[in-house]
């Protein structure tokens, strides 16, 4: 019986709770051993600057957007005319509560200057029409100053914040240092840097010498200037592809 393709890899996994979880399942099936420890907590953010009653793109800028962003407008009884996304994954959640009608790029890299090409999002379909952006606090500006520049009136919903957990040092030894990892999963700037933040001082060095999986060349960037070693790209934050780059790595290094 041939063995599964993650067998005894130690991998942590760092996205939100709610998105760790089916790519936590999904490396366990593989036969690797997933220790799931989010460095972000999301937390909704209620009080939002006041929002047209009428939007004509809702551009939501990650899942948690869309999570906290429908509830919003059904709270607030706001209509839309159509729904934009960063991405695929983003694109499945509004699918997944029944807006069918998602615009988003047809293909990675996922990003601010990708989605901005939407032929959707060019000055004369969207002169004068009211945007509404959902996103994290702290979040990039770009897609709002872009589309400004484009004469549309854009409204920022920091609709969520994201905060570093609260964990015990039993956890963290549990789950980072006597876990023997193999590999990080990090997909966000946010993510990593609250990772360095979660470990001692002492323990940073042997941190950067354990390979990370991250997304995107920009966070590839971010994570070698901090001092990492070895830096494994991959394309988007959806499980599919963070599994599929996670083995193509795994050949490589049995090879």
């Amino acid at each position: 019986m041939s063995s599964l393709p993650l067998q005894n890899l130690n991998i942590l996994v760092t996205r939100p709770e709610k998105l760790a979880v089916s790519l936590c399942q999904k490396i366990i099936k593989l036969g690797g051993a997933a220790y799931k420890l989010p460095t972000i907590q999301i937390i909704a953010i209620k009080n939002l600057e006041l929002i047209p009653s009428n939007i004509y793109y809702a551009i939501f800028i990650s899942q948690h957007a869309v999570i906290y962003g429908l509830k919003y407008l059904a709270d607030h009884k706001i209509q839309v005319n159509k729904y934009i996304a960063i991405g695929a994954s983003t694109a499945a959640i509004l699918h997944q509560h029944s807006i069918n009608s998602v615009l988003y790029p047809t293909q990675p890299p996922y990003n601010s200057t990708v989605l901005l090409e939407l032929p959707e999002l060019q000055n004369k379909y969207i002169n004068n029409k009211n945007i509404v952006i959902f996103r994290g606090k702290f979040g990039l500006t770009t897609i709002a100053d872009a589309l400004k520049k484009r004469h549309a009136h854009v409204n920022n919903a920091i609709i969520y914040s994201q905060e570093i957990p609260d964990y015990t040092q039993n956890i963290i030894e549990q789950r980072i240092y006597n876990a023997n990892l193999d590999l990080i999963i990090i997909t966000s700037a946010i993510c990593l840097h609250n990772l360095l933040e979660l470990v001692n001082m002492d323990f940073n060095s042997t941190l950067k010498h354990i390979p990370l999986l991250v997304v995107g060349s920009r966070l590839q960037d971010i994570a070698y200037a901090l001092g990492f070693i070895k830096v494994i790209v991959a394309i988007a934050a959806t499980d599919q592809i963070l599994i599929s780059t996670l083995l193509t790595w795994r050949q490589q290094e049995n090879t």
